[in-house]
């Protein structure tokens, strides 16, 4: 072990290249692992796959019902991940395991120009294993892609204040960098509206305030920048406000006032972002803490430029932070783009940047820790998985094993080297430490996917359908409803729908590369404009009945309490095929005949 650590520490390129593919490669292992967890998964697979089967790039669609909520980048993305890599969920999670690779790299690329390499491979090692930042990358959300743009838009900004700051440099010579920040702040838009310019600009203020350096502001040429922006960010809107007249009060009241101001079904406790950041930050809160006060030292009293780094870093973590704090929504991947600049100030303060030396830990308590806490920890999920499971398979313990005896043997490889050498390898080797573990994490979450309440995958009840038999109801290209109960394809085949009882992983994956989706009876609309919702059919227990009693074979998500019910009424034989989830948050998979 000894050997291995000091051979690569004597070639730091290919220690660089190592380690970055390393992270990247811990990103995307295991991508498909795991089921589409509901509702959220489910939902942005789904759409992304209805615009790919139907073509329609423009209005997103959610089981054939328009959906605006949204820009469309998410979707398009989604959609093109299916396209390369099949409709599975592997393909519908690509996109966010892009986005987070390419967030560790401008992580890397932006602290190595803050403080050289070891900075930035240190920050780059922190902010791919934190919590909140690798589960991200691995779900289907546009708050890593919002991550990517904002992450992308303040280094451009960094990068240009340092290219105008330097001897003889004119305005001219940041351009690039400057046109970068403006497409990367309209990607940001188009992902998810206004939030990704807010982040921005009040990181930016803060800073600029903090530095007296607001004259800059005249230097960015703002004028031509947001008519950039509104180029990018505004054609979608407006093309969707002229289709549907109703859709102005629906984004400037329902997504903007009703959510921010009220939560909208989010709404939480003015603290809880508070209370979600530490957990966001593990294993790395530890170390954040220490970085925090050491960042606000140089800014407050050290000054210089090691203090406008700081500022910089201090400003894109508290003003987005307080606006996050104000709003009456909230969920935990909203703080999502405040773990790069966390990364950082861990990766600088680490790494002992700008010729400080590197925090020294002592080898002898890291080896106590290790000895003492890995095994408890290891042996954790273990006891978790009794409690759904008697017993548990004992190859769930492997991967916790694993990174114990990893981080055990690490710590003692690492507590015999020189101080200097240690200083950069203790990093990689929690690093590698809190890889494996995630990793096991994964491992066992893909084993407990239907025990997970309202965020369960129901990938199990889906895969006993025959997918290539079944038939759905046609995708409409209407924006608005139209009466009637759904009417299914005229292909031959089985029949499928659900009722009282609805995921929309169910249509992604029985209907593939097919213009169709699994019907709902019993259950709310999905239309989002109240006057078409209102008009909207709601077929109900009746239409289901129907339905059951037809001549041809139907399978039937539903929930358990309303099997017998259904045997009773419809007077034919029904099966019972597969079960999923606990009493209180499980399906039932029926099928007539």
């Amino acid at each position: 072990m000894m050997r291995l650590v000091r051979f690569f520490l004597e070639r730091p390129r290919a220690t660089t290249a190592l380690l970055l593919g390393a992270m990247v490669f811990m990103l995307f292992f295991q991508l498909g692992a795991r089921g589409l967890n509901e509702p959220d998964e489910g939902r942005y697979a789904e759409m992304g796959r209805e615009m790919l089967v139907t073509g329609d790039r423009m209005v997103p669609r959610l089981n054939g019902v328009p959906h605006y909520a949204k820009p469309p980048w998410i979707y398009w993305c989604i959609a093109a991940g299916l396209r390369v890599a099949g409709i599975n969920e592997w393909g519908a999670r690509l996109p966010s395991a892009l986005a987070a690779s390419v967030t560790v790299f401008l992580v890397f690329a932006l602290g190595k120009q803050m403080a050289g390499v070891r900075a930035g491979l240190c920050s780059a090692a922190a902010l791919s294993t934190m919590l909140l930042f690798f589960a991200a990358g691995r779900l289907i959300t546009p708050d890593m892609m919002l991550t990517a743009f904002v992450t992308l838009a303040l280094g451009c900004f960094w990068r240009w204040r340092q290219t105008v700051r330097s001897a003889g440099a004119s305005l001219e010579a940041g351009r690039l960098w400057l046109l970068g920040f403006y497409l990367a702040l309209g990607g940001a838009f188009l992902d998810k509206g206004p939030v990704g310019p807010a982040i921005v600009g009040l990181a930016l203020l803060g800073f600029l305030a903090a530095t007296r350096d607001l004259r800059r502001l005249k230097e960015m040429r703002l004028l031509r920048g947001l008519i950039l922006l509104a180029l990018l960010a505004l054609p979608w809107f407006f093309l969707m406000v002229w289709l549907n007249r109703d859709l102005l009060d629906f984004y400037l009241r329902g997504e903007i006032q009703d959510r921010v101001m009220s939560g909208r079904g989010r709404a939480k406790a003015w603290y809880y972002f508070f209370l979600v950041l530490p957990i966001a930050c593990w294993p790395w809160t530890f170390l954040a803490i220490p970085a925090l006060r050491r960042h606000w030292s140089r800014w407050r009293v050290e000054g210089g430029a090691t203090g406008e780094v700081s500022a910089f870093l201090l400003s894109w973590v508290a003003l987005p932070l307080g606006m996050f704090t104000l709003s009456g929504s909230k969920l935990p991947t909203y703080i999502l783009p405040l773990m790069p600049p966390i990364a950082l100030m861990i990766g600088l303060w680490l790494a002992g940047d700008q010729g400080e030396a590197a925090p020294e830990i002592p080898a002898r308590g890291v080896r106590i820790a290790t000895w003492i806490f890995l095994p408890a920890l290891a042996l954790a999920p273990w006891f978790v998985a009794h409690r759904v499971f008697s017993p548990p398979s004992p190859f769930w313990l492997a991967p916790f094993v694993a990174a114990a005896i990893l981080t055990a043997t690490g710590a003692v490889a690492v507590s015999r080297l020189a101080a200097p050498r240690r200083a950069l390898a203790r990093p990689v080797v929690w690093w590698l430490c809190a890889a494996v573990l995630l990793q096991g994490l994964i491992f066992l979450a893909a084993r407990l996917e239907s025990f997970l309440g309202h965020n369960s995958s129901w990938r199990s009840l889906i895969a006993a359908v025959p997918r290539e038999r079944v038939v759905g109801v046609p995708i409409s290209a209407d924006l608005h409803p139209h009466a009637g109960s759904p009417v299914f394809s005229p292909r031959q085949g089985d029949l499928v729908a659900m009722y009282e009882f609805s995921f929309n992983s169910g249509s992604f994956t029985l209907m593939g590369a097919r213009a169709e989706v699994v019907p709902r009876y019993g259950v709310d609309t999905l239309w989002e404009i109240a006057r078409d919702r209102d008009a909207a059919p709601r077929p109900g227990r009746a239409e289901l009945i129907a339905l059951l009693r037809g001549p041809r074979r139907v399978w039937l998500f539903t929930r358990a309490e309303y099997v017998e019910g259904l045997r009773r009424e419809t007077g034919v034989p029904i099966a019972v095929i597969a079960t999923a989830g606990t009493k209180k948050h499980g399906g039932v998979l029926m099928r007539t005949r």
